[in-house]
């Protein structure tokens, strides 16, 4: 599932939540950055993949 920029700004919202960049809470919404670093990381069709924070 791939976002824009205002439909997370809107998600956020409309649930309260301020994320902070001083934290590493940042979303990339830019669905060629996306493809491009599950590339790199090797990820595959059916692997699962978990992000954690800094």
């Amino acid at each position: 599932m791939t976002l824009t920029r205002t439909e997370v700004r809107e998600l956020l919202d409309r649930y309260q939540i301020s994320p902070k960049r001083s934290l590493g809470q940042n979303f990339v919404v830019e669905p060629n950055t996306v493809r491009r670093i599950a590339e790199l990381a090797g990820i595959g069709a059916g692997d699962q993949v978990v992000e954690i924070g800094p």
